[in-house]
């Protein structure tokens, strides 16, 4: 399936949204009404394109208009053409509502937003309006307090904490009021958006709600309300099954990479990592492995101990040792919170260090992660934002005043320092992950 990127601009006058329908002489849904669109060219930004189609389709400058808001991309499946569009919804204002159509088009109606689903429209324009004009809503109760776990918990990984956030998706379906399938649609498309932007760095989350949200909506189309909310909570039992069986497979994967007597170096905690160390030793190969501690939160000796109690020889040494270790050192294996688009991958700081050094001293480093974990929003141009956490965690402020602390919680490894990325699948180089990525978003509805 081909992806095409494109921007779709909304332009309101007076509370009112102009909708425009489109001419026998353009390449897709001629006659059906729709927002001011055109395909995003690289190197552009959406409010860049945005601007341009609307002075080439209204004949409206940019000094009328005023940018309101960007809402977060819509991934739409049209199977008869083979395309996946990633729409860029945008809206701005105009003073003035006189327009003068271009070729595109050939009829222009100015519309209360209610009005939107009375049209013939483009294939989700209702909802990718929305993108741009639903408030975000604050969640209390139950829902409340599981995306506030979610959100502070800092001794579990991404996946993990993409389990817990299908059960809150899973309270979310049990717990909505509404009585129609489009308000429970929205319901849980609010909920998903806010797991998702809670823990922004960890890709899982943002896969697995995504995926869930996109099985919901397909199956709504031949589903009463109850059987649809039925089917909601089988489709989490099923992925969460999915993602447990994924990190069983890249273990599986990564086995014939450790090879017998040689000596490993592993940072922070992955399970997937563990995992796999301990079925190579359990299988008779002799291996030693090197661990960094991993600060602030010392994950590293949580690792320690686990590969301790399964007999495996480990050495425990501080962060900045380990590049000079790395000379004594066959192997290094990482898990990751995210894999982007362009094959970098977003892991524990400290990481990026292991892979220069490891570069240098020609010791190669794989990374071990199930594409649940390769970060679709990077893909989709949502900037990459790594969190950041209590100073508190470091040292206390009061002990040294006047001191700025930071406490970075996640670095970019850039791909050409990376070997291969270890899949349920096999092991990948990093410039295929777009690639792959195009294909995950085709079963999946953004948020």
């Amino acid at each position: 399936m081909r992806v095409k990127k494109v921007v779709t601009a909304f332009l309101r006058y007076n509370k009112k949204i102009l909708l425009l329908r489109r001419s026998r002489d353009v390449g897709s849904y001629r006659g059906r009404w729709a927002g001011i669109s055109g395909y995003l060219e690289e190197g552009e930004t959406p409010k860049q394109r945005a601007l341009l189609e609307i002075e080439e389709e209204t004949g409206t400058p940019p000094e009328r208009v005023r940018f309101v808001s960007e809402g977060t991309p819509l991934t739409i499946q049209d199977e008869k053409m083979g395309i996946l569009w990633v729409v860029y919804p945008l809206l701005f204002q105009t003073s003035k509502p006189k327009i003068k159509l271009d070729w595109e088009h050939v009829e222009a109606k100015w519309v209360n937003q209610e009005e939107l689903n009375q049209y013939k429209t483009v294939p989700n324009l209702l909802e990718t309006f929305r993108r741009v004009s639903r408030p975000e809503e604050d969640f209390g109760g139950e829902i409340g307090a599981g995306i506030g776990r979610i959100a502070s918990d800092r001794s579990r990984g991404a996946h993990q904490l993409s389990l817990e956030s299908l059960r809150v998706m899973c309270l979310a379906a049990e717990t909505c009021s509404s009585t129609t399938i489009e308000g429970y649609l929205d319901y849980l498309e609010q909920v998903g958006r806010k797991l998702v932007f809670t823990r922004p760095s960890m890709s899982p989350i943002a896969n697995t709600v995504q995926e869930l949200l996109f099985r919901v909506r397909k199956a709504s189309e031949k589903m009463g309300l109850d059987e649809l909310k039925v089917f909601t909570l089988r489709s989490v039992e099923t992925i969460i099954e999915e993602v447990v069986s994924a990190a069983e497979r890249v273990s599986e994967q990564a086995l014939p990479l450790i090879e017998d007597g040689s000596t490993v170096m592993t940072h922070s905690l992955s399970s997937t990592v563990i995992k796999t160390i301990g079925k190579t030793f359990k299988a008779g190969k002799k291996v030693s492995v090197v661990l960094t501690e991993s600060r602030p939160l010392c994950e590293g000796v949580k690792t320690a101990e686990k590969l301790s109690e399964m007999g495996v020889p480990v050495t425990l040494v501080v962060d900045s040792a380990a590049p000079h270790t790395l000379q004594d050192v066959d192997l290094v294996v990482i898990g990751a919170d995210s894999v982007l688009a362009s094959g970098a991958v977003v892991n524990k700081i400290g990481t990026l260090p292991i892979a220069l050094a490891a570069n240098h001293w020609g010791v190669p480093l794989y990374v071990l992660s199930d594409t649940y974990k390769f970060n679709t929003r990077n893909y989709l141009g949502q900037a990459v934002i790594l969190e950041e956490k209590s100073s508190t965690e470091i040292i206390n402020q009061e002990k040294i005043p006047g001191v700025k602390i930071r406490n970075l919680y996640f670095d970019i490894t850039p791909p050409e320092y990376i070997t291969g990325i270890v899949t349920e699948t096999g092991v990948i180089p990093p410039e295929t992950v777009r690639e792959e990525i195009e294909k995950m978003l085709s079963k999946q509805w953004a948020v």
